[in-house]
């Protein structure tokens, strides 16, 4: 009864074992290419050699030991076969190492595992290393292997030489068994892997952590072994408590050699055989092809199969017999390949050489080409209209997202508020300044700072313009850009880089200003010691009043006052002629006209920036002053603002300069160029000017104009006695010519020989010459006095018959046209303000007709204050009016070149207004103010019907006027 129930429970365990037997068995693909060695129909050198070792087949040039028998190659290849265990087992040689598979390339061998265990207390109880040495054999161990550490406190070395070798290894924790999960990789929990490269010989050493002390519950031994990757699965908690382990893994777990034939090459081997090495349809690989070692080996060629070491060699694969070709209908074998081929009504399709298509008649396949060909063409023309339809679409739309993200509906609305001004500027498209700066080649860079680039471009009108191209893109560089088009549009100057037009359609915003194409200011001061050769003190001071004039423009005679905020070399650009040029507005501000600062972030350069505005976040006209006079102090001494290599006294110029200043030692900081070519006076005053535009409280600097006629004023003063001299030098040192010695007066050649005339000869002779010089001087006098009063007589009636106005219209009717002839007609503008008459009168006596010959004839005759306007004589001094009246006769000179310029008349125009006045000036104003509060009646001037205020005075209103016009139309210093 009970019978039964026991025998099922007994066939239920030894089904399960057989099973993992199975499970547990190595099996190999012997169908593979890599096994078609055991395909030959012939694979034993001899036939009375066994070709079988239990279920291991044996092909040459290995071979089974026999006694009288050489079956193997050489004896490394010979195999003993056990047939005292069931079934048979073979050996590598004649020692323990068991073959499991044989294959073309590779040999499978039992594997040797090293393993340590524990008692529950940490003592060790069983211990075994391992190491195999392949001595001098041609195997080698494989790339296929890798190295395996089984357990949980255990970490493993393995080196690839007995000694003098460094070890690869791994190690193996887990802190429980639930970090130890079945299937998993071995990647330090539980079980580890490492790929190795070993060659001929290895040795194992497994160490452990804490004598699997903590955890010894659930892995009591530790594990490691090298073999082929991929026969080993790792089955978590099963394996580290299983005590077959061990045994297991020597059965299902091979090493993989490689193996070739002796120590020779293919061409050294078939030299010294007597036989073939390799066999028809077979080719030798050299064995250095195979991790470096000698030797060699055979293949079979692509299509062929078999054992390429013995005749008749490989043979041919039939694919078609074993219907591994792939051929739709029918296959046609061939030596070492195969052809497919179609029925009747087919062909073969081309693309893979296997697929049979049934064919159509000639009409239909010309009626199927063009219908196709059609619709594809309909397909194509529509794809490509739709597409540049939507490309165009897209571009646009990209366009416009630009445009709205550089800024363009701001600087609309910039313009609508401005009245137009920005409007005016040209926008260029993207195309146009790409091919303007061939893409915006790196050789077309021509500078570059904080916010961006600049390109050197040309249009196609060929003009040369500079590209500024930022380098991002944010919203305060958006702020920045919109910033320098508003100011710069608002800007009309030549010494202000004109701009021409900007671009908004692309990702980053460009401005396209006028090419500035001689460098920075800063280029030209500190390029070398002492500067280039052009940097005269002269060209220095001139330089510096252009950039002043520039800046006094821009702060007290533009539309709305513009604050720089970035005033330095780097900003001063020089054109062919040196011609200075204010850039980068970028930082500008603009100020209100009833505003005198405004407060912002502060922002500049260090070592320019005003201390003040700095301090207080105060803008103002003189932070701008500040600035100007850390440029004029570098032009000066040739240093830069900010120097960490300078001791600590002279690292700030600003501060060195005021101190050097203040302890005499002016000279010691100047430039040697400049302390050569200027006159002291002129240096100390330039000095005082820096001084004074670098004092720390605003309010003491001066303006921006008033420091421009200081340095127009610097500039005529007179040099150093020496200095032509040290010129002369110079220029014969740059001639290469020696220097020559002179006497102090003159060079005469002395005669060696004496005068034979007597004294009264000589007395007789002298009074002749005498009388003789005396009436040829005094006649030499008439003619001069005499050409001088004829001269005077023809100016005087020229000017009185109308010739002024002649020689105007003539130079109206194509004369030459200068920049003296603003200085003329605004000598005529200053004449009607002092004498309140019209220029051209007919209604008045010859004499007066003319405005501007009436006026320099009262100034000859001494009748200047009978033409003067009454008011303008009762509160001007007789020296102001007096210098006025012959400002406005240089101004009517005849000769061009006799006029001053129009930046000297705004100087003396200037000056004119600080002289003081009248002491009954004041007087006068009073009683035009009672007068104007009584509501009496006002004088009207004869020139035009103005009410005259009593708040005003009338001279320095009528100056002020004529600075304001000057300060317009005089053009700055320098060639035009």
């Amino acid at each position: 009864m009970y019978f039964f129930p026991f025998l099922l429970l007994v066939l239920l365990y030894f089904s399960w074992g057989l099973k993992q037997l199975e499970s547990t068995a190595l099996r190999f693909d012997k169908n593979d290419a890599n096994h078609s060695i055991l395909k030959a129909p012939v694979i034993t050198l001899k036939q009375e050699c066994d070709n079988k070792c239990g279920d291991l087949t044996i092909p040459y040039p290995f071979g089974i030991n026999s006694k009288g028998l050489d079956c193997s190659i050489n004896p490394s290849f010979s195999i003993t076969c056990n047939n005292t265990t069931n079934p048979p087992k073979a050996f590598l040689m004649d020692g323990n190492v068991q073959v499991y598979d044989i294959s073309n390339n590779e040999l499978r061998i039992s594997n040797f595992l090293a393993y340590r265990c524990y008692s529950q207390s940490g003592s060790l109880t069983n211990d075994h290393s391992t190491y195999l040495d392949l001595g001098d054999t041609t195997y080698m161990y494989s790339a296929a292997n890798v190295f395996t550490v089984v357990g949980c406190d255990d970490y493993a070395n393995i080196y690839n030489a007995p000694e003098g070798t460094l070890p690869k290894g791994c190690s193996t924790t887990c802190q429980n068994i639930y970090e130890v999960t079945e299937n998993e990789t071995c990647s330090g929990s539980g079980c580890c892997q490492v790929p190795i490269n070993v060659m001929h010989y290895f040795r194992v050493y497994l160490h452990t952590y804490n004598n699997h002390t903590n955890v010894v519950d659930f892995n009591r031994c530790g594990y490691a072994f090298m073999g082929e990757k991929g026969k080993f699965t790792f089955r978590g908690e099963s394996d580290l408590i299983d005590p077959t382990f061990w045994n297991r893994t020597l059965e299902t777990v091979p090493i993989v050699l490689d193996w070739v034939i002796g120590n020779e090459n293919c061409t050294e081997a078939a030299k010294n055989s007597n036989s073939p090495i390799c066999y028809a349809n077979s080719k030798c690989i050299h064995g250095t092809q195979y991790r470096g070692y000698k030797g060699y080996r055979c293949n079979c060629t692509e299509g062929y199969e078999g054992n390429p070491y013995l005749s008749p060699g490989c043979q041919d694969i039939d694919e078609c017999e074993q219907r591994t070709h792939g051929c739709e209908q029918y296959c046609n074998n061939t030596p070492g390949s195969f052809n497919c081929f179609c029925g009747p009504g087919h062909y073969i399709d081309v693309r893979d050489g296997k697929t049979c298509i049934a064919k159509r008649s000639k009409s239909q396949l010309i009626y199927f080409a063009l219908g196709t060909g059609l619709c594809c063409l309909t397909v194509v023309i529509g794809m490509n209209w739709l597409y540049c339809i939507m490309k165009q679409r897209k571009h646009s739309q990209l366009r416009d997202k630009f445009f709205e993200q550089n800024g363009g509906f701001l600087l609309r609305q910039q313009s609508i508020s401005d009245g137009g001004t920005v409007e005016s500027t040209k926008h260029f498209t993207y195309e146009e300044l790409k091919k303007a700066t061939n893409n915006f080649a790196t050789d077309r860079i021509v500078g570059q700072g904080g916010y961006g680039i600049v390109y050197k471009g040309i249009l196609p009108d060929q003009r040369i313009v500079a590209v500024k191209r930022s380098k991002v893109l944010d919203t305060s560089q958006i702020d920045q850009f919109i910033n320098e088009v508003v100011i710069l549009a608002r800007v009309n100057h030549r010494n202000v880089v004109k701009l021409l037009g900007c671009c908004l359609e692309c990702e980053v915003p460009l401005l396209v200003y006028e090419f500035i194409s001689n460098g920075t200011l800063h280029h030209h001061v500190h390029s070398i010691d002492g500067g280039l050769s052009w940097l005269s003190l002269d060209n220095r001071l001139r330089v510096a009043a252009e950039s002043c004039g520039a800046l006094a423009y821009l702060h007290s005679a533009a539309s709305m006052p513009i604050m720089h905020r970035d005033v330095k070399l780097a900003n001063i650009l020089l054109d062919d002629n040196c011609v200075a040029k204010i850039s980068d507005f970028g930082a500008s501000r603009l100020v209100p006209m009833d505003q005198t600062k405004v407060v912002t972030l502060v922002q500049g350069t260090l070592g320019y920036l005003d201390p003040e505005y700095f301090h207080t976040g105060e803008l103002t006209e003189k932070s701008d002053v500040y600035s100007f006079g850390v440029v004029l102090a570098e032009l000066l001494t040739g240093r830069k603002p900010i120097c960490v290599e300078n001791s600590l006294e002279e690292k700030n110029l600003a501060t060195y300069f005021i101190t050097s200043l203040k302890e005499n030692r002016l000279f010691q900081v100047l430039d040697r160029r400049v302390v050569r070519e200027g006159a002291m006076d002129q240096l100390e005053k330039a000095a005082q000017l820096v001084k004074r535009c670098l004092n720390l409280n605003g309010e003491e600097r001066p303006t921006m104009k008033e420091v421009m006629m200081e340095i127009e004023s610097l500039r005529k003063l007179s040099k150093h006695p020496w200095a032509n001299q040290h010129a002369n030098e110079e220029t014969l040192s740059l001639k290469g010519q020696p220097e020559i010695q002179h006497s102090d007066l003159y060079e005469i050649q002395l005669s060696s020989h004496h005068s034979v005339l007597n004294d009264s000869q000589q007395y007789s002779l002298g009074i002749g010459f005498g009388c003789l010089s005396i009436i040829i001087g005094v006649n030499w006098l008439y003619c001069i006095i005499r050409k001088r009063k004829h001269s005077q007589l023809r100016e005087k009636l020229f000017m009185q018959n109308g010739g002024l106005l002649l020689r105007q219209q003539t130079i109206s009717e194509g004369g030459q046209l200068t920049d003296k002839s603003d200085v003329y007609s605004f000598g005529v503008v200053l004449a009607e303000l002092l004498t309140g008459r019209k220029p051209i009168c007919m209604a008045n006596s010859p004499e007066e007709r003319n405005l501007a010959t009436y006026f320099v004839t009262s100034l000859k005759e001494n009748r200047l204050y009978q033409i003067l306007e009454p008011r303008i004589l009762k509160e001007g001094s007789l020296d102001q009016l007096q210098k006025a009246a012959e400002l406005v006769k240089r101004c009517l000179k005849l000769s061009g070149d006799k006029r001053p310029t129009m930046k000297e008349v705004a100087i003396e125009i200037e000056n004119l207004r600080k002289f003081t006045k009248h002491p009954w000036a004041n007087r006068h104003d009073n009683e035009e103010t009672t007068s104007f509060i009584g509501q009496t009646e006002l004088p009207y001037s004869d020139l035009y019907e103005i009410q005259q205020s009593s708040c005003h005075n009338v001279v320095n209103d009528s100056l002020q006027y004529s600075s304001s016009t000057i300060s317009l139309l005089h053009p700055p210093s320098g060639p035009h």
